[in-house]
């Protein structure tokens, strides 16, 4: 069974889309974990109402409410901490899957590998898109060059729960693609478009937050992650320094800046 990962907060116009696109699926072996992190633009009801759809084709859906606001990281490690499935993806609400084989597809492919890594569709318009399709020869080039969202893979729900997001930033995809990469020992590429990451919404997070003062929450993951490499992963110790040097860098910039 998969776990889908749908956190949500005020993106009502593009809920039933998104919620359409996994009904739509030749695959039902899934359920179907909504979070809703204080939504104020009265988009439960829709939730409420795909609620009943879900429970009637698939293996159930469950809807949580924060009671305070936990951002992206927040809300998906509510739902991660509940997951039963044996592999968990996820699924922003405003965007949506590309067809209506890509679970189907996704599970034909697994063969107990740790990951999965998902190729997406970049839509700003009809005329406006592109796909990014990774094909990674080993763990360390998919650690260096993988989009870092959650929804861009599939992983062990057990290994998923041993690396949950950290909390209270938006800055917090990169960190926790590290941290997850560095427990999975191995990994498939599906090599196929799964899901479109729609650009259209402007009041997606992405696209309406200034993320330069959450960096200084990445840096100190980095230090983290740095501080607790094992001697497996100790040669990927200068790579890391690098990447902290960026963000530290800039950090430093807004800092002279005030």
């Amino acid at each position: 069974m998969l776990s889908i990962v749908i956190p949500v907060y005020n993106n009502r116009e593009w809920l039933s889309k998104c919620f359409d696109s996994i009904l739509s699926q030749t695959y039902k072996d899934y359920e179907v974990l909504i979070v809703d992190d204080c939504s104020t633009d009265g988009g439960m009801g829709i939730i409420r109402e795909y609620e009943k759809k879900f429970n009637d084709i698939c293996k159930g859906c469950r809807v949580f409410i924060n009671k305070s606001r936990r951002l992206n990281g927040g809300s998906r490690n509510v739902a991660i901490v509940e997951a039963r499935g044996e592999y968990t993806m996820a699924i922003d609400c405003d965007d949506w899957l590309a067809d209506d084989r890509v679970l189907e597809d996704i599970v034909s492919h697994l063969n107990g590998e740790d990951i999965m890594f998902l190729g997406y569709n970049v839509y700003r318009s009809e005329t406006d898109n592109f796909n990014l399709v990774p094909v990674f020869k080993d763990m360390e080039e998919a650690l260096k060059g993988c989009s870092c969202a959650l929804w861009t893979r599939v992983v062990k729900t057990d290994i998923l729960k041993q690396v949950l997001y950290k909390e209270g930033t938006l800055f917090e995809d990169q960190g926790h693609h590290y941290r997850l990469c560095l427990k999975c020992k191995t990994f498939v590429c599906l090599g196929r478009v799964t899901h479109i990451w729609n650009r259209q919404n402007v009041n997606s997070i992405s696209n309406s937050h200034n993320y330069e003062w959450y960096r200084f929450n990445f840096c100190e993951e980095m230090y983290e992650i740095i501080q607790s490499l094992d001697f497996e992963h100790l040669h990927l110790r200068g790579y890391f320094l690098d990447v902290l040097r960026l963000y530290n860098e800039a950090c430093n910039k807004l800092v002279r800046e005030l």
